[in-house]
């Protein structure tokens, strides 16, 4: 099987390279070689390489510059994907996308499941459920492609909320981090196994598919706050002797740490159906996030 990656070099995709299962014959280009942004040379790079599965990590992520790049952002997470629907019926491939729990507003206080309506609150969040509408309108009941939405995604390398504490935690005696916007963080390590899973076993997901196409949810389990997970951070970084005197954290609310883009108050993913469908692991996000470290080390 030849699988093409998007967004090979970041925080997932690194970790998506890392974890590639025997058999696979990957392909992950970097942005001079693959641009999600040209979609008028994605014809040439199928035609010529013919991939049987794109799984696609790029995307425009900085979801307060979205609200002032919305042209880019819309290119990039939303009519790349209109391209890339045409190519894979063209060539045969399937697609993985990568998506987000901001296409959801965050009103409600239970966890979001995978069929429920798309409500964002940001740019960002819409360009993210334009893609997944494209993909739909023109990959439906084809058993071409498959949507993963997940969500505070975070690595020891690159540039997530994990890195940035550690960034900040070494600079401050004190940080007060957003405690009243709840959801699940989610390592690069169980996603990239996820992400794997999914495409190995794709008969067994296009076969149970009763939708116009497959949607999953995938955090890790459990839910927190942000200033929950930052507490969690300083103890594994007191622990694993990353940080000699990390910074104390109190909490704050969102009110006090004003964003150009609004973010959801509640973004907790139900991933029951994923879970049961490939037999996956129940790890907490504490000793997953911890494992995130250890293996970095």
């Amino acid at each position: 099987m030849k699988v093409l990656l998007t967004g090979a070099k970041g925080q997932l995709g690194t970790s998506i390279v890392k974890l590639k299962p025997e058999g696979i014959v990957l392909m992950a280009p970097d942005k001079s070689e693959f641009d999600l942004s040209d979609c008028g040379t994605f014809d040439q790079f199928f035609s010529f390489n013919k991939p049987d599965w794109i799984i696609n990590c790029g995307a425009y992520t900085n979801v307060d510059n979205a609200e002032k790049e919305k042209e880019k952002a819309m290119l990039i997470n939303a009519l790349a994907l209109n391209e890339l629907s045409r190519i894979c019926l063209k060539y045969g491939t399937k697609i993985l996308h990568l998506s987000t729990d901001f296409v959801f507003n965050g009103d409600q206080n239970v966890a979001y499941c995978p069929n429920q309506m798309r409500s964002p609150l940001n740019f960002y969040g819409f360009t993210k459920a334009k893609g997944e509408e494209l993909l739909e309108d023109n990959l439906g009941y084809k058993d071409k492609a498959i949507i993963l939405r997940t969500s505070w995604v975070m690595s020891s390398t690159g540039n997530n909320f994990a890195t940035k504490m550690k960034k900040l935690m070494c600079e401050k005696e004190e940080l007060g981090v957003v405690s009243d916007q709840i959801g699940c963080p989610t390592s690069v390590n169980t996603l990239g196994k996820t992400c794997w899973k999914i495409v190995v076993n794709e008969e067994k997901i296009f076969d149970l598919n009763t939708q116009k196409l497959p949607i999953f949810h995938f955090s890790d389990c459990g839910l927190a706050s942000w200033y929950d997970v930052a507490v969690e951070l300083r103890q594994i970084f007191i622990d694993l002797k990353i940080v000699n005197e990390p910074a104390k954290i109190f909490p704050i609310k969102a009110s006090f740490y004003p964003s150009i883009a609004k973010r959801p108050k509640f973004s907790l993913l139900n991933c029951d159906l994923i879970r049961e469908t490939l037999d996956l692991p129940f790890i907490h996000w504490k000793d997953s996030l911890k494992n995130t470290f250890i293996l970095s080390k």
